[in-house]
C-alpha cells in the first residue's frame, strides 16, 4: 500500500517519514457545505433511490446484516437473487445459527469470498448465545460479531436503529475525493480511509442517518461511478470541486482522474488439473472437500491438483504430461488402481491401458477453462474418468481417504445442483457437459449399493 509519505533527512542523515495526508487529501466541509449536501442528497434519494428488498421494513437488522456482507465486493444486481433465496431458506438469526455449514455454503455458492459466509454463520451463533438472537443496536457490540467491522456495524446501527454513525466504503471515498478535489489521493491507503471517517462523522445527518448513508453509497454506485461521472444528474455538483475543475477546463474528465486510478497488482498464473471421476451407470460423481483453511475452504470440488514443479520448470504443457501428473496424483491420493480399471475394460472387450499411458478410453480430455480470482489467473484442464466398478467401493466406504485426509462423498447429477460447489467447479462441469460426456436429461436417482456411504444430501441435515 502506498501511504503517500514524504521522506526527509534528519540532522543525523537517517531517512525520516512525515505524514503528508493533508497534502493528498486536503480540506474539509464547511457548515454551509454540510447543510447543502445533506439537504440535496436526501431529496435526491427520496425521489430516485433503487427499490431493493433489504430496504423494506420487514428486512430488519438480520436482513440488513446479510445484505451488507453479501454486498462486499459484489454488485447489487448479483446480490438480489442470492439475498431473496437466503432469506427464504434461513429467515432468522436462529435459523442461520442452527443450519449446517454445508447449507450455508450451498446458498452462498457463486458469490465468492466464502469466508464471508463462514463469518455470517459464526456471527449468528454468537448473536444467539450472547444476545439471545437479538442483533445489537450499537456499533461497539456489533463489532464483536465475526466478520463485522466499523463499516458494517455503522450501516446496521444507522439503517436499522437510527443511530448517528457514518459509513465509509469505496463509493464514499470516491465521492469525497471528488467533492474535495483530491487529485493525488491514494484511495486504497488506510490513511485516506481514516480521513474519510473523520469527514463523514460530521457530515452524516443527525435526523436521518440511515437514509443519508444509503444515499451517499447510492450516489457513488449509480451516479459518481469510477469510470463515468454523470455530473448532469448529480445532486451535489454545485458543491463539487471536481465538477468545478472540469468546468474550468483544468481537467478533461473526472472518471479516471479524480481520484487517480490505483495501480493493479499483477495476478499470479496458476495451472490446475481436474478429473471428474464418475460411474455413469449409477449416475454418481466423486467430490472431495477442500481443506478448512485457505482458498475456497470447506467447499466441495471434483478431484483436483496443482502440478508440483521444481525451480525453473514450467507446468505440464502437453496433454501427455498433464495425464501423467494427474494419474500419479489420483493413484497416490485416491488410491485408484488404473491397472484395475484397465482389467475391467478388458473384460468389456477393450484394450488394457498402462497406468502411466492412459488412452481416451480411460481418461478423456474434456477441455480447458479460465477462472480469475482477485489475485490469481487460473487455467483448469478438465479430464473425465469413467469407472465401471461401484464408485463407493473405489473410495473404500470411508469419509477420510488418501494422503490428503479429506472428506469425500458420492453424488448424483441431480444433487450437484444443490451442492456447495464454487463457480469455478461449476464452470468445470459445464466443460464436461459441453464435451458430451454426460447426458443432460434428468435421470432417476441412483440406487447406491452401500447405504453407509454418505451422499451430499446427508451433509445438509441439521
Amino acid at each position: 500500500v502506498n501511504y503517500r509519505m514524504k521522506r526527509k533527512r534528519s540532522e543525523s542523515g537517517k531517512a525520516k517519514t512525515v505524514d503528508d495526508i493533508e497534502d493528498c487529501c486536503p480540506g474539509t466541509f464547511s457548515e454551509s457545505h454540510i447543510t447543502n449536501i445533506r439537504q440535496n442528497l436526501l431529496c435526491w434519494y427520496d425521489k430516485d433511490h433503487r427499490q431493493l428488498p433489504w430496504r423494506s421494513k420487514d428486512a430488519g437488522a438480520y436482513g440488513v446484516w446479510v445484505s451488507e456482507i453479501m454486498l462486499q465486493q459484489t454488485k447489487v444486481a448479483t446480490v438480489i437473487d442470492y439475498w431473496n433465496k437466503w432469506m427464504k431458506e434461513l429467515p432468522t438469526v436462529h435459523a442461520l445459527a442452527t443450519a449446517s455449514l454445508e447449507k450455508v455454503h450451498s446458498l452462498w455458492s457463486g458469490l465468492g469470498f466464502y469466508r464471508r459466509a463462514d463469518s455470517l454463520h459464526k456471527g449468528a451463533k454468537l448473536v444467539v448465545e450472547k444476545w439471545d438472537g437479538k442483533i445489537p443496536d450499537n456499533v461497539d457490540d456489533l463489532c464483536m460479531i465475526p466478520g463485522v467491522g466499523p463499516y458494517t456495524a455503522s450501516a446496521i446501527a444507522s439503517i436499522v436503529y437510527g443511530k448517528r454513525a457514518g459509513v465509509v466504503d469505496g463509493n464514499v471515498i470516491r465521492v469525497f475525493s471528488r467533492l474535495l478535489g483530491w487529485t493525488k489521493a491514494d484511495i486504497k491507503s488506510p490513511k485516506t480511509a481514516k480521513k474519510c471517517w473523520s469527514l463523514v462523522t460530521n457530515l452524516v445527518s443527525p435526523t436521518r442517518p440511515g437514509d443519508f448513508n444509503q444515499a451517499l453509497m447510492e450516489l457513488g454506485a449509480t451516479v459518481c461511478m469510477p469510470k463515468v461521472a454523470s455530473c448532469s444528474s448529480c445532486p451535489l455538483k454545485k458543491e463539487c470541486t471536481a465538477f468545478e475543475m472540469l468546468q474550468a477546463q483544468k481537467i478533461t474528465q473526472i472518471g479516471g482522474t479524480i481520484p487517480p486510478v490505483a495501480q493493479k497488482k499483477k495476478s499470479h498464473q496458476q495451472t490446475v488439473l481436474v478429473c471428474i471421476v464418475t460411474n455413469k451407470e449409477q449416475d454418481t460423481f466423486l467430490l472431495l472437500k477442500r481443506p478448512e483453511k485457505g482458498l475456497l475452504s470447506n467447499l466441495w470440488e471434483f478431484p483436483s491438483t496443482q502440478p508440483v514443479t521444481t525451480a525453473g520448470e514450467d507446468d505440464p504443457q502437453t496433454d501427455g504430461e498433464r495425464r501423467d501428473a494427474l494419474t500419479e496424483w489420483l493413484t497416490n491420493t485416491l488410491k485408484l488402481d488404473f491397472d484395475a480399471v484397465g482389467e475391467t475394460e478388458k473384460k468389456k472387450g477393450k484394450k488394457k491401458t498402462n497406468s502411466k499411458q492412459n488412452d481416451d478410453r480411460t481418461m478423456v480430455f474434456c477441455g480447458s477453462t479460465m477462472f480469475k480470482f482477485s489475485h490469481i489467473d487460473m487455467t483448469l484442464h478438465v479430464y473425465s474418468l469413467q469407472l465401471h466398478d461401484n464408485l463407493f467401493e473405489v473410495v473404500k466406504q470411508s469419509d477420510v481417504i488418501g494422503i490428503d485426509q479429506r472428506k469425500c462423498c458420492c453424488v448424483s447429477q441431480a444433487e450437484l445442483g444443490g451442492a456447495a460447489l464454487s463457480t469455478q467447479m461449476r464452470n468445470v462441469f459445464a466443460v464436461y457437459e459441453k464435451q458430451g460426456a454426460v447426458d443432460c436429461k434428468p435421470k432417476k436417482k441412483a440406487k447406491h449399493a452401500d447405504t453407509n456411504q454418505k451422499t451430499i444430501s446427508s451433509f445438509f441435515k441439521k
